[in-house]
């Protein structure tokens, strides 16, 4: 992700060890940051954000494991959480 948005990155990808939050004049790459909301959300924290300042449009990615034995429930619920997280930032207008 900071190589695409040309954020700084050590040259191998095992010893990068990636702030909270980095950005520059473009965009803006949040990792493990709990969004605030005025409204309580079991999963306001995705894992990781990528905030387009130019189009300000947001793009949240998250990663699931596939090893969980409870990946299909798991993956619906998260879904579902973010799928509020983004109706309530659209309603803030972010």
């Amino acid at each position: 992700m900071c190589e695409k948005y040309h954020l700084e990155k050590k040259d191998k990808w095992c010893e990068h060890a990636p702030d909270s939050v980095s950005e520059n004049d473009k965009v803006k790459l949040l990792r493990d940051v709990n969004i605030q909301c005025d409204h309580v959300i079991e999963a306001r924290g995705p894992d990781i954000v990528v905030v387009n300042k130019q189009e300000k449009k947001c793009t949240i990615i998250d990663i699931p494991v596939p090893a969980d034995k409870k990946l299909v429930k798991r993956r619906m619920r998260k879904l579902r959480n973010i799928r509020i997280l983004k109706e309530k930032l659209q309603e803030c207008g972010t």
